[in-house]
């Protein structure tokens, strides 16, 4: 019985010491303020999370999330200066973090008043959160940086670029707070009695007092924490609870600080903004997004603190201030056409106006003259190799997909230009499709045009790519935070003037990393185009209002636009506008041709949708939300000079450069995780019009042979996005790495039977 006895006593005493261990880690700090942050604060652990997704891949994979951060450039390249920006905007964050969650928690603690530094023992004590980060970060950074350059002096230098701009910067800001105050209770000159009955009278004294009392007479239970000097888990022991007045100037004094950290980081972001012109002032995009969750967070906190029991309320005030802002003309943002006139009467936009522009005269006249550029076309390629000689009319139709698909467009067109000696390059009559596709094109054809002027030797050179794919994100989304603390600024072109917004910067930037589009509107490139001195091109950026595309040329193309009459009594579709002559008073020739470039590749959310000066008002988005390739634009160009193109060329070639494959890989749906079949619908309708896209093209494609008579031939260069183990990504950013590898794709398999193609079509005795 003796020996039953001490075992139950033993078991009661393990209990007790589990029990023990149990509270002790149960009311440590660290535990109790996380428990507190997901009972009271989830927006704080919501951002984690979403900065945690971005850095493991989970989210923004695809369009390069994490390289903002692993990758950040700045002034054009990358670092110790840009990840010294990073490492102090992450500073930044950590310490909005720490200081929002210090100011609406800490008065519940007693114990921390006591502290020696009270705020730094706050922080070690809420570190798992950063800390878990700081671990990915590290982890992926070695990992990629390492890859890249092993542990050579950049891999340090951009390792000591990113701790110490963080580490200078939260501890500038903590100490200029925190680390000062010897005694927390003094920090305003009047006595604690004075302040407590002054503030009673107002509202906002009422609610602090409220928090003060609840504060006394709930405090929160912690047995333990980690301690700063000397480092290390100590105990929490009898604490006298301070008074009412007490907690009230800690409230006043925390709430006080909060109010200058939150104008510090506006008028920052602002002067950043107003001074955003200038390259030094643009940060990197990584650097940008820390900033504007720490303003978030503090945002966050001080409506956490203030508004907690009426947020219902608040959320519908800020949803009308919202609201009201995009709907005030006054207030709302106006996102231009660059170098038009929106002072003028806008254009008419009516179903009969559209009637009135694709009449048969117009599209005899515009006919006429593309004729007279073929003709010119033809006239230079026999000066150069001989008056018998016969070209291909190569018509190059591109994907959209961010700077992926513009660097993939000109390594495709760079290598069939060398592939065939620049014959192939000659013999391209018309450039057109989407997006970034279109942005790799425009920049060849000023290659093309640099060449035969003599200004440089070879289109062949891979440093020719470097303009064409150095950042272009950056500068939007600081853009964008900077407009939502300080909007409307201004800018001018001649005597017009504009807004400075997410567009206005995206075209400077354009304009700032490829010279040769400096300056340039959609008129200076017409005389260009009539003598055949560079291939024609139409941009076709889809129209919001009535889903039709927008044909941007400087040279007439209301053929294009014009329905085609199937029957005698059934006209189809009209399938676009003309915009030369849509918009011919409000000088379309004018506008901006890095302008034109963006409305064609407007996706939505990360550049905005273009307002043209009509009425009602003409908005355009991406192209590809009508036709991603350009290949319908081609089919009807042909269309329109069928008998021509029959009689003076040899045939059609049709040059298709994709970003992916075009047979999607087979998804086995049954292993699909429960969120991706919450969002399986939402996949499918946007692959569906993809594949429409497809569908489409290849039906106009497969009748194009019964109605054309002469020969054709189709090359389909494609990007290998789904077999690649890390492909590049879908943004305005490349990586150092996804712009060396993504060129090497000309090697896959299928692009290789597509050179095959053009090699045998090239060395056949015709040409």
């Amino acid at each position: 019985m003796t020996s039953i006895r001490k075992q139950k006593i033993l078991n009661v005493k393990r209990k007790l010491k589990i029990q023990q261990y149990w509270e002790a880690f149960f009311y440590s700090f660290p535990v109790r303020l996380i428990a507190l942050q997901l009972r009271q604060h989830p927006f704080l652990i919501l951002t984690w999370l979403f900065v945690y997704a971005v850095m493991g891949g989970g989210i923004l994979s695809s369009m390069g999330g994490r390289y903002q951060v692993l990758e950040a450039e700045y002034l054009g390249g990358v670092g110790f200066k840009s990840f010294l920006l990073m490492g102090a905007a992450f500073g930044s964050f950590i310490f909005a973090y720490l200081i929002t969650l210090y100011i609406n928690a800490s008065y519940k603690f007693h114990f921390l008043v006591l502290r020696r530094a009270p705020f730094f023992t706050f922080a070690l004590n809420n570190s798992i959160i950063p800390g878990i980060f700081l671990l990915m970060f590290a982890y992926n950074f070695t990992e990629w940086t390492g890859n890249l350059y092993g542990y050579s002096w950049e891999f340090w230098k951009r390792a000591m670029g990113f701790i110490g701009g963080s580490s200078l910067v939260f501890l500038i800001l903590s100490s200029t707070f925190f680390a000062t105050t010897k005694n927390i209770f003094t920090y305003f000159g009047e006595s604690i009695q004075h302040e407590f009955e002054k503030q009673k009278k107002f509202r906002r004294g009422r609610l602090l007092v409220g928090k003060a009392k609840d504060s006394v007479s709930h405090p929160d239970r912690v047995d333990n924490y980690l301690g700063i000097y000397p480092l290390g888990i100590r105990k929490v022991k009898d604490v006298q609870l301070l008074s009412v007045p007490k907690v009230l100037q800690v409230l006043n004094q925390n709430h006080g600080n909060l109010l200058f950290l939150q104008l510090l980081f506006l008028f920052l972001l602002i002067g950043l903004g107003f001074f955003s012109d200038y390259p030094i002032c643009q940060i990197p995009l990584g650097a940008t997004g820390f900033l504007a969750l720490a303003l978030a967070m503090m945002i966050s906190g001080a409506l956490t603190f203030w508004v907690r029991k009426i947020g219902f309320v608040t959320f519908i005030i800020l949803f009308g201030l919202i609201y009201g802002y995009y709907k005030v003309d006054f207030l709302r943002e106006r996102n231009s056409a660059f170098g038009m006139n929106y002072e003028v009467t806008p254009a008419e936009y009516t179903l009969q106006r559209l009637n009135q522009l694709v009449s048969s005269e117009n599209i005899q006249a515009d006919k006429e003259e593309t004729l007279s550029i073929l003709n010119a076309w033809k006239a230079k390629y026999q000066q150069k190799y001989g008056q018998n000689a016969k070209p291909f009319a190569v018509f190059v139709c591109t994907t959209g997909g961010g700077m992926r698909s513009s660097l993939w467009s000109i390594s495709v067109l760079q290598h069939l230009d060398t592939l065939t000696n620049g014959k192939l390059t000659d013999e391209i009559r018309l450039m057109t499709g989407a997006s970034g596709g279109m942005m790799g094109t425009g920049y060849f054809r000023e290659l093309i045009s640099k060449k035969r002027k003599g200004e440089i030797p070879s289109l062949a050179d891979p440093k020719l790519n470097e303009p064409i794919v150095k950042d272009l994100i950056n500068r939007v989304f600081f853009q964008a935070l900077t407009d939502a603390c300080f909007p409307n600024l201004t800018f001018k072109i001649g005597e017009k003037q504009y807004e400075k917004e997410k567009g206005y910067a995206f075209d400077k930037q354009l304009m700032n990393n490829v010279p040769e589009f400096k300056g340039k509107r959609m008129g200076d490139y017409r005389e260009a185009e009539l003598k055949a001195e560079i291939p024609q091109m139409i941009l076709t950026p889809a129209i919001t209002n009535q889903a039709k595309m927008l044909y941007i040329s400087p040279v007439g193309t209301s053929y294009l636009a014009a329905p085609t009459h199937i029957a005698d009594k059934y006209t189809a579709k009209t399938p676009g506008i003309e915009f030369r002559r849509f918009f011919e008073k409000q000088e379309a020739d004018s506008l901006w041709f890095v302008t034109a470039l963006r409305m064609n590749a407007t996706f939505p959310y990360v550049l905005p949708l273009v307002a043209l000066p009509s009425k009602p008002e003409m908005r355009t988005i991406d192209a590809g939300a009508l036709e991603n390739f350009g290949i319908s634009t081609a089919v009807k160009y042909i269309y329109s000079f069928e008998d021509w193109l029959e009689e003076n060329t040899e045939g059609i070639i049709f040059v298709t450069i994709r970003d992916t494959e075009k047979e999607d890989p087979i998804e086995d749906v049954t292993k699909a995780g429960v969120v991706s079949q919450i969002f399986a619908p939402l996949g499918s309708a946007v692959n569906s019009m993809k594949q429409g896209n497809d569908f489409g093209n290849d039906f106009l494609l497969q009748y194009f042979k019964y109605w054309y008579k002469g020969k054709m031939h189709i090359v389909s260069y494609e990007y290998p996005w789904n077999e690649l183990p890390n492909p590049a990504s879908l943004s305005f950013h490349l990586s150092e790495i996804e712009k060396k590898k993504l060129p090497e794709s000309l090697l896959h398999p299928h692009n290789i039977e597509q050179t095959e193609i053009i090699r045998q079509i090239y060395q056949s005795p015709s040409k």
